[in-house]
């Protein structure tokens, strides 16, 4: 999404949500990254999954955050995620996984398909 959406993303403080509730998470919070794989996203080709999972280890890294590998939507994580998609997301997605704002996100969230690829697109927080 740009060096605008990167830049804010990877700031050393970003809003987080937690337990239903909105809460600041500075530096030294307890976010955890996570992979997460689109189920309408393309099939990822081996190198394309190892430079994926680096970026999310740098973000972790950066953000001071913990690194969770795969998403897994069995696992109760303690405290708030920040996900690492391998694909723009669809808005349905977005809100199955809880993701409320860009700073829940690396990437960005669109209402339909075809626009998956308008790289023009911007964030789309609503419905």
């Amino acid at each position: 999404m740009g060096a605008l959406n990167e830049e804010r993303n990877l700031g050393s403080t970003a809003q987080r949500r937690g337990s239903g509730t909105w809460m600041e998470v500075g530096s030294h919070g307890k976010c955890t990254v996570v992979l997460y794989f689109s189920r309408f996203g393309k099939p990822l080709q081996t190198h394309h999954k190892v430079v994926l999972d680096l970026d999310a280890k740098a973000i972790a890294r950066i953000k001071d955050y913990k690194f969770g590998g795969p998403y897994d939507p069995e696992h109760n994580h303690s405290g708030p995620l920040f996900f690492v998609p391998d694909d723009t997301l669809l808005l349905d997605e977005v809100a199955c996984l809880g993701i409320r704002s860009p700073s829940d996100l690396y990437g960005g969230g669109v209402p339909h398909l075809f626009v998956k690829n308008e790289s023009h697109y911007p964030w789309l927080g609503r419905s």
